[in-house]
């Protein structure tokens, strides 16, 4: 496995992610981190 992820870049890292988790969950996830004072 750590043969098979080291030849990977973080692009394919986005676009692994960015397919994988609906466009909602990532905007909620964003939106989470930019809140840190409701936290």
């Amino acid at each position: 496995m750590r043969q098979y992820l080291n030849n990977k870049t973080l692009g394919w890292l986005h676009e692994q992610v960015s397919n994988k988790i609906p466009e909602e969950h990532a905007k909620a996830t964003i939106e989470w981190f930019n809140n840190i004072e409701s936290r």
